[in-house]
């Protein structure tokens, strides 16, 4: 166990367990720990955990620690990976995992849980949008009584190589989103050119993200609500990650414009030869023909179909346009183990009786 003061040697071993098991998901990568830590690491307690071997470290993982008030009572809940973080703050990473080595997972698993079991202090612990709930798994196996819940949902995704070199990729969706997709491109081509801006330098991204805070705060603050950028230390955490991973090919800030004003502002990041589409911020247009984040979508797909990427991952939501442009899905565990806590009884008494009363109300 390696507490916040050692992160120095957390760094050498999430690189020694890397250099044998490779990087893993960019969200789980020491990149992304690092950056996050030096935006987050003084207000979210934190420590490392590192999974010893013959031949170096097996495993390693980040716990974050976070209070969360619910009714009369505060949960101390044990998060593992980036995650914790303040209300209205949070950066939502996905595809989690514990870095271990090939063939030994199971190992680092029980031993991750042994760790967590022996904290008698926390009441949950959560493992957010994970396509591995083993991690979880195997901490409610490890802990007396415990209980797990595991909650389902879809990250939809377009398969790049699906439609024909030279074939468009609004051939690949099904007629109605086709038909939605092609009409808006031909909208917006009547009013000028298509075009898109990939900067491969920090500056470029950095210009092109300052003016995606600008539509993406504008269009949520009209609807009443604070948007993603309203945090300074959120704002901070992603211009200081577009600053590191752009010029390494591990992140895209891009501008689609129809001449020469500007239809949408694209951020994602480049996980192998995948896409993390991570937020945009989009232009309003009386016209309902133009549909500017459909369009800036698909000609941000194509772009990366052309630079040899191979999906072009939604992540998790059920929004319309994400089943509108996806071919695939996979699902994306988060899971909750709960210590027999009495606290957390009487919420779950609280919660039957509310749902019985608002039953009968219905009725």
């Amino acid at each position: 166990m390696l507490d916040e003061t050692e992160r120095e040697a957390a760094a050498a071993a999430w690189a020694a367990v890397a250099a044998r098991a490779g990087a893993g998901p960019l969200m789980a990568s020491w990149t992304w720990i690092d950056r996050w830590l030096a935006h987050y690491g003084a207000v979210v307690p934190h420590r490392f955990v590192v999974v010893d071997g013959r031949g170096g470290p097996d495993g390693v993982a980040l716990l974050t620690v976070a209070r969360r008030r619910r009714g009369p009572f505060t949960i101390r809940q044990l998060h593992v990976g980036t995650s914790a973080e303040p209300p209205g703050e949070e950066t939502c990473a996905e595809h989690v995992r514990v870095l271990a080595v090939p063939d030994r997972e199971e190992h680092v698993h029980r031993a991750l849980a042994a760790v967590v079991r022996a904290d008698r202090g926390w009441d949950e612990l959560v493992v957010e949008a994970s396509t591995d709930p083993a991690v979880a798994q195997a901490v409610a196996r490890a802990t007396w009584r415990g209980r797990l819940r595991v909650d389902a949902q879809p990250s939809r995704h377009h398969d790049l190589r699906t439609a024909a070199a030279d074939a468009d990729l609004a051939s690949v969706l099904a007629s109605g989103p086709r038909r939605r997709l092609r009409a808006s491109l031909r909208a917006f081509e009547a009013r000028g050119a298509l075009t898109i801006d990939w900067p491969e330098d920090a500056a470029g991204a950095l210009a092109i993200l300052d003016e995606l805070v600008v539509l993406h705060q504008r269009r949520w603050t009209a609807a009443g609500e604070s948007g993603s950028f309203a945090s300074t230390r959120f704002l901070g955490f992603h211009r200081d990650l577009v600053a590191h991973l752009v010029p390494t090919g591990q992140a895209a800030v891009v501008r689609v414009r129809c001449g020469s004003e500007t239809v949408a502002c694209v951020y994602g990041l480049i996980d192998g030869d995948t896409l993390l589409f991570y937020q945009s911020g989009v232009a309003d247009y009386d016209d309902n023909r133009l549909r500017p984040g459909l369009v800036a979508h698909a000609v941000f797909m194509d772009a990366c179909r052309s630079r040899g990427l191979e999906r072009y991952d939604f992540l998790a939501g059920d929004y319309r346009y994400k089943r509108e442009l996806a071919t695939g899905e996979t699902t994306l565990h988060s899971c909750v183990v709960q210590r027999p806590r009495l606290r957390l009884r009487a919420l779950e008494v609280a919660r039957d009786v509310r749902d019985r009363h608002r039953a009968r109300s219905d009725d």
